[in-house]
């Protein structure tokens, strides 16, 4: 969302009420603490770090690190309505944005499938917050998109601090 609203700047759209909340993404973000203590805490999480370079690139460095893959698909992306109306006004794809775009501060982990249902609900009692899993880590390196059964990587598609 934070891409969004800067791309609604940009634009000269930022003063608008009805990108507000998309702006103050931008602006403001929020990191998400005490979701990553609790997640922390469990004991169930493997890796984690917050999306601030885009959930393509943050994803490659967890892979990068832990030697494996991801496969990422699109449709379990969360994606809100006012996400998808400004990517609409502002000619951009809201799905590049969630994965390239950055700043936003949400936490990216990994934990094994057994302990998805345990999770949610332990950020949702604890925290109020919603829990997506959005892809899956698998042998061998990058990233991957899987759109239509068709996977292309996506590695490093954010921002890149060293390049």
């Amino acid at each position: 969302e934070a891409a969004a609203g800067l791309a609604l700047c940009r634009l000269g759209l930022g003063h608008e009420a009805d990108w507000q909340t998309l702006v103050s993404a931008h602006l403001d973000p929020v990191p998400l603490v005490a979701l990553g203590r609790v997640l922390a805490a469990s004991g169930l999480v493997h890796a984690m770090q917050d999306i601030s370079d885009g959930l393509a690139t943050d994803l490659a460095h967890i892979c990068t690190e832990s030697g494996v893959s991801a496969v990422v698909e699109p449709e379990k992306i969360p994606l809100s309505p006012l996400l998808r109306k400004a990517a609409e006004i502002c000619g951009q794809s809201p799905l590049d944005w969630a994965l390239a775009g950055g700043e936003d501060y949400q936490l990216l982990f990994t934990a094994g499938e057994e302990q998805v249902a345990a999770l949610r609900r332990m950020a949702r009692e604890k925290t109020g917050r919603e829990l997506f899993a959005v892809g899956r880590i698998v042998e061998g390196r990058g990233v991957f998109l899987e759109e239509a059964g068709q996977c292309r990587e996506i590695s490093y598609r954010g921002y890149e601090h060293f390049r």
